[in-house]
């Protein structure tokens, strides 16, 4: 029992003596590497907990907003509630600058994003070291996004996003080539066509990997004009079309691959109730 007590002695002190010459050289490289002078956006996090077995660092209280003189196109203002770091590969971490990690856990976001230009002009991110994940969760996502160049906008609420086995080769470009197998849900997603004349509404969104099937408990088409001022605002001739449908199956779908081509591929696809009127 002496034997034993002073084993756990020993190793409760060396775990107390790492966590506490860890913690401040690990927030200290997070900060710098987050508020670099290059950066177009100010980072600040209210606590940062490290724990021992197994390695792992929480964030909690995250907040980014752009810096007022920024040059980038994406203007952003938001917050998460927590990011969990579970699993870190350490050795591999300090004397192969690779990144592996077990799982990461991102709760409660709620961003809010301005971009001001067109997609193409992004610049593509280029990683600098190999970066293996197994599994990514977005718990509980609340996302607005407007294009300030037109009248596009994009929104989604209560979004769960998880992402498996994520494994990014250095000096490849962060692109959704990196998404290999995704499950989804949401309790809806609202987009305004980037001419302003229409709003797509889905609710109710699920998406499971292993099935392969994207289900949609509705999803309405509404033009934000009446039929004749709609169709006086186009040079040509345009149907007004008003929709609603419910209860929709796409079967043999793969997310996976919808992301990278922007395809939309299925053998079969299956809707409960469709009313519709056109004009």
């Amino acid at each position: 029992m002496k034997i034993l007590l002073g084993i756990v002695t020993i190793v409760l002190l060396i775990v107390f003596l790492i966590a506490l010459g860890v913690k401040p050289w690990v927030t200290r490289k997070i900060e710098i590497a987050l508020n670099e002078n290059k950066s177009d956006y100010i980072v600040t996090i209210d606590k940062i907990n490290i724990s021992i077995i197994p390695l792992g660092i929480g964030l909690e209280g995250i907040k980014i907003c752009s810096k007022k003189d920024h040059s980038g196109i994406a203007d952003i203002n938001g917050e998460t509630g927590s990011i969990k770091l579970i699993g870190i590969n350490l050795v591999k971490a300090i004397f192969r600058k690779d990144i592996n990690i077990r799982k990461i856990v991102i709760f409660e976001s709620t961003f809010k994003v301005n971009i001001s230009s067109s997609r193409d002009t992004l610049i593509p991110i280029v990683l600098p070291m190999n970066i293996r994940i197994g599994n990514i969760l977005f718990d509980k996502v609340n996302l607005s996004v407007k294009n300030s160049a037109n009248a596009a906008s994009y929104s989604l609420t209560d979004g769960v996003l998880r992402l498996y086995d994520v494994h990014v080769e250095k000096q490849d470009t962060l692109s959704p080539e990196i998404i290999r197998q995704v499950d989804f849900e949401a309790k809806e997603v609202v987009s305004v066509s980037s001419d302003g004349m229409q709003t797509f509404q889905a609710g109710g969104i699920t998406y499971s990997a292993n099935s392969n099937i994207l289900a949609i408990n509705s999803f309405y088409v509404q033009p934000n004009y009446p039929d004749y001022d709609f169709t006086s605002r186009y040079e040509f001739q345009k149907s007004r079309i008003e929709a609603g449908f419910s209860n929709i199956f796409i079967r043999d779908f793969s997310a996976a691959d919808y992301f990278r081509s922007g395809n939309l591929i299925s053998s079969n696809i299956e809707i409960g109730k469709m009313d519709m009127k056109a004009f």
